[in-house]
């Protein structure tokens, strides 16, 4: 891959509007449009969850927005600047990012929370909090050496955790960031729907003061969100909460009962 310059432009905020453009956006080596004139703007603390089928093109406005792929046609903004002109450092004040195919680093505990902002490694109470909005902090207070354990198969005495309880430590370190935005790509994809409908009532609360813009495919994220773009076949169809989409009867009000009958019996409906 060709080496990309750094932008140098600076957005000089505390706060931060996040606009997509008449965005299209097409895979390289694919001709196939994956996103389609999209166009949508974000206001700075607001929730934001954005549904849709498989393959309509939800994690690639992910993708777009951490600055993975460019474009193909229109501008991303934050506060009007394009962010290919932001520089890398001050994207992480911005965003902090959960992917659905999140990284595990076999240090301990600290480190593997502490990795989105280096400065505060040894700030206990800092890491504790991140753990807590997490729903991470229980487990890893039973552990002989809680923040110091080590984590995964490299050390002697390193501890390996379930794909749920990793998928926690991945979110507590965006939680641990300093960013005005965080990103949630399927972020509780490996959460039994219990512990799934906790996280996000605790991600609301933790998050309150902060912006964040979630993906998912299970709906019960997207009740709790200000705001829910639906996405099909790469475009825009829905814009609205939660009870403005299920009265205009659409795809989300039809996905939204499809879900919802998976936990109803004949008897109890």
């Amino acid at each position: 891959m060709s080496e990309v310059e750094d932008g140098d432009a600076e957005v000089a905020a505390s706060e931060y509007e996040i606009a997509f453009d008449h965005v299209d956006f097409s895979y390289p080596n694919s001709e196939e449009l994956v996103l389609r004139d999209v166009t949508f703007r974000i206001n700075p603390g607001e929730k934001v969850c954005i549904v849709g089928r498989n393959g309509a093109g939800k994690s690639t406005i992910v993708k777009l927005l951490c600055g993975l792929y460019q474009p193909d046609r229109g501008s991303i903004l934050i506060n009007g600047v394009n962010i290919d002109k932001i520089p890398v450092e001050s994207m992480k004040r911005i965003r902090s990012v959960v992917f659905q195919d999140y990284f595990k680093y076999f240090s301990t505990i600290r480190e593997n929370v502490s990795y989105s902002d280096l400065e505060n490694m040894f700030d206990d109470l800092k890491i504790e909090n991140a753990l807590m909005r997490a729903q991470a902090n229980d487990y890893i207070a039973a552990l002989p050496d809680q923040l110091e354990t080590h984590l995964g198969n490299i050390e002697d005495d390193g501890v390996d955790l379930s794909n749920g309880q990793w998928q926690k430590i991945a979110i507590a370190r965006a939680c641990f960031a300093k960013s005005r935005f965080v990103i949630l790509d399927e972020p509780t994809a490996s959460l039994d729907p219990v512990a799934e409908s906790l996280m996000y009532h605790t991600f609301s609360e933790a998050l309150k003061d902060t912006g964040y813009v979630c993906i998912s495919h299970r709906l019960v994220s997207a009740k709790l969100a200000d705001r829910i773009i639906v996405i099909d076949n790469g475009q825009i169809i829905e814009d609205g909460n939660h009870e403005e989409l299920m009265k205009q009867q659409g795809l989300y009000a039809k996905m939204f009962r499809e879900q919802s009958a998976w936990y109803i019996t004949a008897g109890e409906a």
